[in-house]
């Protein structure tokens, strides 16, 4: 390809020729060109977004939040469903191991009261020295949220790049040593201590 310049400040027309190296090596500038553009555009909305009184950016920040909490939404409600399913099986075989221990038991000639299946097993634990006083079902409940707010302003204060209702989610987790089952590992993943499961993973 050749350009031809032609001007009165010049004595006499100049020629340009591009040749498809050339050519090339400009289309892989602009191109790059763009990326760097589009990549510090899309870095300003989020990092910027809610400084900003833009209605737009406002509203589209919004709709991701909300699209995101009803993706959590139903993978917790996924969730809960199958740890409901499996409770339910490992119940239905704790009932049949009673019932076959008992027969066997029988058929052993066991003394009844040396394996009681009618009642509940014992359960113990660490003597503790602490001291104990009574506390109410409300008020354990308050003592547990309010470490979970605590918690979750402390995870705010580390300026993750986590949505505030996937940070409660965190900070609740973490505040009763659970496991987070989920398919949004990206997000979760910036939270410092935080186990996570993908079970979208078979």
């Amino acid at each position: 390809m050749n350009i031809i310049l032609v001007s009165g400040k010049l004595t006499k027309a100049r020629t340009i020729t591009l040749a498809a190296p050339h050519l090339a090596a400009g289309a892989v500038a602009t191109l790059l060109g763009l990326l760097v553009l589009a990549f510090g555009l899309h870095y300003f909305m989020l990092r910027y977004a809610g400084n900003l009184n833009d209605p737009l950016l406002t509203t589209m920040v919004q709709s991701a939040q909300q699209e995101q909490h009803e993706k959590t939404e139903s993978y917790l409600h996924d969730s809960l469903n199958a740890l409901a399913s499996k409770l339910g099986e490992m119940q239905a075989q704790m009932l049949r191991l009673d019932t076959l221990g008992e027969r066997l038991a029988r058929t052993a000639g066991f003394k009844p009261q040396e394996f009681m299946f009618d009642q509940a097993p014992g359960r113990g634990g660490a003597i503790s020295t602490l001291p104990t006083y009574d506390l109410s079902l409300g008020d354990l409940s308050r003592q547990v949220d309010l470490l979970s707010e605590q918690k979750f302003q402390e995870l705010r204060g580390l300026r993750l790049r986590v949505g505030s209702r996937d940070l409660r989610i965190a900070a609740t987790a973490l505040v009763h040593d659970l496991t987070v089952v989920t398919r949004n590992l990206r997000d979760f993943g910036w939270v410092p201590g935080l186990r996570l499961e993908d079970w979208s993973i078979t």
